[in-house]
């Protein structure tokens, strides 16, 4: 394959030579013997590689390609330098240049490097084509999930409102008969929360998704989520207990943690035993430990919001891969627990949204506790 070459060089004698050491080796070169000249040329003409001696009168070979290096991004400079000239030469490899090499120039080295310039330049160009089709299919997959919501929110919404319809007044319903419409509405219900995390998950992956940080009462915070999870827990006679000091007032964003909360005391419901408790806490510490203080750099304080259950409890070896997405510590098809797999990835990329992580401890046989951890402005 023909390789197009721009050879810049003051030099006549060494010009030719190296036209023609370039030319036998099969590529396409184009000569041009000061920088002005060679800087006309790249106006009208963006060849593959640009071969350049680095000391020319006029327009040196460092300022034809800082010039040059913002309309031509994708062009592969190769700098050409005497032993005295190393300093710039080191210089413009920071700036972006490919490679430099030292005259006398030896023609198998150049030859290589002008291929390996080559290649390199092939391969900016199709990662750059190939990430140019993930956005694009990232963006398509967006607008479909996002089309696709109505579509299916109003056939679920029917079967809801209709089965509670039908709950209230149909008469005579049999203990069996009342059973299966709750059945209908809880499935339902699901597949709209599962579709919710779709789309959310589907925001955040595509960057869609913006903090809204303001001043809010945590206690309120917690007492809005477990109002929302009263009946599902109700409905196993678990207790949901909140310990926070009533006057923690921080600056974050209210929403983001209602949503990981949410997600967390969903998942812990679903885990527990009948006739336990499931914990909601919530503190304000002015450090990490050593684990995540070496990677959260922001500089706090820190809001540690906690879901503690008495549930199962999860492996020493599954508490990595559970914030995968679509990952759950039992996935055998005999599990005992509904869920997609969404809730806690969904969870873990919130917290990275505002800057903060989601923590696990977790003994199998004694439960788990899930911590939401984000830095905040105390207004207490």
């Amino acid at each position: 394959m023909s390789i197009d070459v721009l050879l810049v060089d003051d030099e006549t004698e060494i010009l030719n030579i190296l036209r023609d050491t370039i030319s036998t080796a099969g590529f396409q070169v184009s000569t041009k013997e000061n920088g002005q000249a060679a800087l006309s040329y790249l106006s009208e003409h963006e060849p593959e590689v640009m071969v350049t001696d680095l000391r020319m009168p006029g327009l040196s070979g460092m300022e034809l390609f800082q010039q040059i290096r913002e309309c031509l991004p994708d062009l592969q400079v190769i700098i050409l330098t005497g032993f005295g000239d190393m300093k710039s030469a080191v210089e413009a490899l920071r700036l972006g240049a490919y490679d430099y090499l030292n005259k006398p120039v030896d023609a198998d080295r150049l030859i290589q490097v002008i291929r390996r310039a080559s290649e390199r330049r092939r391969l900016v160009l199709e990662n750059r084509a190939l990430i140019q089709s993930l956005s694009e299919a990232n963006r398509l997959k967006t607008e479909f999930l996002h089309g696709m919501s109505h579509e299916i929110r109003t056939p679920l919404g029917h079967i809801t409102g209709f089965s509670e319809i039908l709950e209230s007044t149909l008469e005579n319903l049999t203990e069996k008969q009342v059973r299966y419409l709750g059945n209908i509405q809880k499935a339902a219900i699901r597949l709209l929360n599962m579709f919710d995390n779709m789309l959310e998950y589907s925001d955040l992956s595509s960057g869609g998704v913006y903090l809204s940080p303001s001043d809010f009462l945590v206690s309120g915070c917690l007492a809005k989520v477990r109002e929302v999870y009263q009946d599902a827990a109700g409905a196993k006679s678990i207790t949901i207990d909140i310990q926070t000091p009533e006057n923690l007032e921080v600056h974050a964003d209210e929403t983001v943690c209602q949503k990981v909360l949410s997600l967390l005391l969903d998942n812990a419901i679903g885990f527990s035993p009948q006739d336990t408790t499931v914990t909601l806490n919530a503190e304000s510490k002015d450090a990490l430990d050593v684990t995540l203080a070496s990677t959260l750099d922001a500089p706090g304080p820190w809001l540690h919001l906690s879901v503690s259950d008495k549930g199962p409890g999860i492996p020493a070896e599954d508490q990595e891969r559970i914030f995968n997405l679509f990952e759950q510590a039992d996935g055998s098809l005999s599990r005992q627990h509904e869920g997609t797999g969404l809730g806690l990835a969904l969870a873990k990329n919130l917290a990275k949204i505002h800057g903060g992580a989601l923590t696990l401890d977790s003994t199998p046989g004694e439960g788990s506790t899930f911590t939401l951890v984000i830095p905040v402005s105390p207004n207490a």
